[in-house]
Formats: structure tokens, sequence, C-alpha cells
């Protein structure tokens, strides 16, 4: 998987060297070597094996310009995670053919994996409007009223509740 951003690997774990020592480093490279790594890692896999994104990449380093997809290459929410695909045609996702059950008693992390999946289904839901499949969406709406009872659904998919 590393094959194809070995040099920029290698760069960047000599650039971490005074980091890691407390010495005088250079956050620049650091920074341009991580990004090369991460963008190349889409691009030099993406031809072989499906990738995938975790929303926190998504909504920390995507929207901070920290970390670009390969140019042709978007992102589809695809169950938890985001699939990196080319162009911007329709994608069908996997069915979500499993049930989540949380425990009664409630904490900060089962409140945070709760919102998380919530969302996730919910962009898979908005992503299905945009291409007009309003069954495929009602179907994760469904499945989100199911399984996270206390996940308030965005106003935009409140009219496919059953």
């Amino acid at each position: 998987m590393f094959d194809g951003v070995k040099s920029d690997v290698n760069e960047f774990l000599k650039a971490l060297v005074p980091f890691e020592r407390s010495e005088t480093f250079d956050p620049q490279k650091l920074e341009t070597h991580f990004r090369r790594i991460m963008t190349g890692l889409v691009e030099t896999n993406i031809n072989k094996k499906d990738c995938y994104i975790a929303p926190e990449i998504f909504e920390q380093e995507m929207q901070r310009g920290e970390f670009v997809l390969p140019e042709g290459y978007t992102l589809v929410p695809d169950l938890f995670l985001f699939k990196v695909v080319k162009g911007n045609q329709y994608y069908p996702a996997s069915d979500f053919d499993f049930e989540i059950r949380f425990p009664e008693k409630r904490n900060y992390y089962i409140n945070m994996i709760e919102n998380f999946v919530g969302t996730m289904l919910s962009r898979r839901a908005l992503y299905e409007i945009e291409f007009g499949q309003t069954e495929r969406a009602k179907y994760y709406v469904q499945k989100i009223i199911e399984n996270l009872p206390n996940y308030k659904l965005p106003a935009a998919l409140t009219q496919f509740k059953n």
C-alpha cells in the first residue's frame, strides 16, 4: 500500500526526527510530506483496491485543506465511512443489514457513537436524495429511526419518516 509513497514517507520520517527530539524543525516540510503521503496513498492504490476515508479526516483535514483528493475523485458516504470514487455519478452502497444496540446506561462515548453513525447514515440518505433515489433515502432514514432512537434527524430528512 505504501510502495507509491516511499520517498515521501522517508522524507517525512527524516523531517520528524528533530521534532521528536524537541529540536528546531521545519513544520512546513512535515506538512508538505504528510499531505503528499495522504494524497499519494489514494492516488497509487485507487485502481488496485477500494479506498475509504474516515469522517474525522473529512471533517477536519479535508475541510481545512490539509488533505485533498486527487483530481477527478470525490467522496461518497458508504455506511460509516466515505468511499473515494472517480467522477460524480451515482454509486450504490451496501445495505445496512444489521442492528445496533446501545446499553441502557448512556455516556459520552455511547452518545458520540450514536451521533457518528446517525450522521453518516443521514449523509447517505441525503446523497440518495441528490440522485433521485427516494426509496433508498427512506430506507436509510428508517434504519436511523430503528437503530438510533436519540439521534435527531436533519430537517431535510424528516419528510421520509413513516
